[in-house]
């Protein structure tokens, strides 16, 4: 199992906690930027004003422990979790202004609490730093997974503009869960720092099997040749029918017939929404580098009622779904239901004729509108981490509404939809295991089983593992998928930035391998359009990002056949390849 944190001790931080209770966590940070050749007392400590918002409970608690430099902590319960991670979150603003080009420097300790009944996996926290003027970006951000034991964490941002509107901020409802924070240090750096030099967090970013000679992977990479290649044999002949030997043959893949697919911005497609010129990039990188498109946000309940924006319309959206077609590409469904009441457009208040009616009436419209167009439908998104109507109403309609997109739509695969299986652990996983099996026991036609696969730095978790989840689902005899693949990390880190490009590879690897999937699809790939524009393959400028490499020399490279050989005496040559669409070139003498 890997490790997920070195512990912070040493000498220093255990005088510093004995001598200096209330200043020793920003003692200590000043003693890492002198020991990193930054001079300390350029660095002003930042006050910071306190809010929170949602279903949190937050008490102090002492902390006796002398080697860390804090004597207290705020003690955070996420009672319940909330429709989106940022439902229940901790802020604090800064409490003077900035400069264009200050940089900020935050250390922080996090530690999980034991699991109590009622609570769900591993506790994480996600921390983001922002300013008003850079709305939609995040100027330092990471996700951890915590741990039982203190783990120090440091994130810096470069500030883009002169403003008073900035804070830092902790999304915590992504999960009902408990968990500490403690020594909370903001220092404003000023202007003119060599960021490469800044301390560094002290997590560690290994994970079991990504040594290059892991064994893991090259019996992957067997299963890969097993699985995803097939023999071709060509046959030259000239125009009276007799063999030719020794032409010449070339053969190069076209298309691979594996689903390498991505989540689109259905605007992009169509100019309904950014600039013409993004626009026509970024359909030129999807027909080029993906051959199945999620439609990513365009026929969720809100958007399809109107509700969300003027470029996210029913009109748009299905001028999005012409273009693709034209350009012969699949398009999967996402989603007939997702079971909160703001995404139904109901409150828990409502009758259950009216729920029932409005969760009806989505899918009779969508399945009305796209019948023959959608290759397969997320019929179910995120059924447990957010179950409200269906617990509201009774779990045995969620039988009916299977059976009604069944009945309207006959042609496209019907499947489940997860997240927080491939990177969480215990109940979640447990639940949607069981959650499927009643399903399947009472009939539901699932024909599929999908899995988010939304990591981020301290989340990964060894390919074995993932293999392994993979396996247990396998037992139902349906068809897996990878729904919506990223890694979201600190790019301001390199060591991040590393990691996020060999998982990339690792992950895909790994579920290639595995016989009972047969789609991957990731969570789009932009940083304009990427709802975590850190986990994306391509810049804002379109250059291309190390894990955007990964997934390219696997595709492109690895699992690309382009092979030159030729005919025998009986005008026979034949080729081993990846299963796909090819494109064969012949010369022989005299042609």
């Amino acid at each position: 199992m890997k490790k997920t944190a070195i512990r912070y001790v040493s000498t220093l931080c255990v005088a510093l906690a004995a001598s200096l209770p209330a200043f020793a966590a920003e003692s200590l940070l000043r003693s890492d930027l002198a020991a990193a050749g930054i001079d300390p007392a350029s660095a002003r400590a930042v006050p910071l004003r306190f809010t929170r918002t949602g279903p949190l409970d937050i008490t102090d608690i002492p902390v006796d422990d002398a080697e860390l430099p804090f004597t207290e902590a705020q003690r955070i319960v996420t009672r319940q979790r909330t429709e989106r991670p940022w439902g229940a979150h901790v802020k604090w603003f800064g409490a003077e202004a900035v400069n264009k080009g200050d940089v900020i420097l935050v250390q922080y300790w996090l530690r999980s609490v034991p699991l109590r009944d009622g609570l769900d996996t591993r506790p994480s926290a996600a921390f983001y730093l922002k300013e008003g003027q850079a709305r939609g970006r995040n100027l330092a951000r990471g996700r951890q997974a915590l741990e039982g034991e203190w783990v120090r964490t440091l994130r810096h941002a470069v500030m883009q503009h002169d403003t008073d509107d900035w804070w830092l901020e902790f999304h915590l409802g992504a999960k009902s869960q408990e968990l500490d924070l403690a020594g909370l240090t903001v220092l404003n750096l000023g202007p003119d720092v060599d960021t490469e030099k800044l301390p560094r967090t002290t997590i560690s970013l290994e994970y079991e099997g990504r040594e290059a000679d892991a064994a893991w992977r090259k019996a992957a990479r067997e299963r890969i040749r097993e699985l995803r290649m097939s023999d071709l044999t060509l046959r030259v002949v000239d125009a009276d029918g007799n063999p030719v030997p020794n032409a010449q043959v070339e053969i190069a893949m076209t298309r691979h017939a594996f689903p390498f697919g991505t989540a689109v911005a259905a605007p992009m497609l169509v100019d309904s929404g950014g600039n013409p010129e993004s626009n026509q990039v970024y359909r030129e990188k999807l027909l080029e580098y993906f051959n199945m498109v999620t439609i990513q946000n365009a026929l969720k309940a809100p958007a399809w009622r109107g509700s969300w924006s003027a470029s996210l319309n029913r009109e748009h959206t299905l001028r999005a779904f012409d273009w693709l077609e034209e350009q012969g590409m699949p398009i999967r469904g996402h989603t007939l239901l997702w079971s909160t009441f703001g995404y139904v457009g109901v409150t828990a208040d409502d009758d259950f004729e009216t729920i029932d009616r409005a969760i009806t009436e989505n899918i009779r419209s969508k399945l009305g509108e796209l019948r023959g167009r959608i290759v397969d439908w997320d019929m179910h998104n995120h059924p447990i981490a957010f179950p409200a109507v269906w617990m509201h109403i009774g779990r045995e309609h969620l039988l009916r509404y299977w059976a009604l997109a069944r009945e309207l739509e006959p042609d496209a695969r019907m499947s489940i939809n997860e997240g927080g299986i491939l990177p969480g652990a215990g109940r979640q996983l447990e639940a949607y295991e069981e959650h499927i099996a009643w399903l399947l026991e009472n009939e539901a036609p699932v024909e599929a089983i999908g899995f988010m696969g939304h990591f981020s730095a301290g989340s990964v978790i060894p390919p074995e593992e993932i293999l392994a989840k993979l396996d247990r689902f396998a037992r139902f005899g349906l068809p897996l998928f990878i729904s919506e693949f990223d890694i979201s990390v600190d790019r301001n880190d390199p060591d991040e930035v590393a990691l996020q490009a060999d998982f990339t590879r690792d992950f895909l690897i790994a579920c290639f391998s595995h016989p009972s999937l047969d789609t991957f699809i990731s969570w789009n790939f932009w940083e304009g359009r990427h709802w975590k524009p850190d986990a994306a393959y391509f810049n804002l400028d379109w250059t291309l990002r190390p894990n955007g490499q990964a997934y390219l020399d696997l595709v492109f490279g690895e699992w690309w056949t382009e092979e030159t050989g030729a005919t025998a005496d009986n005008g026979l040559v034949e080729f081993r390849g990846f299963l796909g669409d090819y494109k064969a070139t012949v010369a022989a003498a005299g042609s």
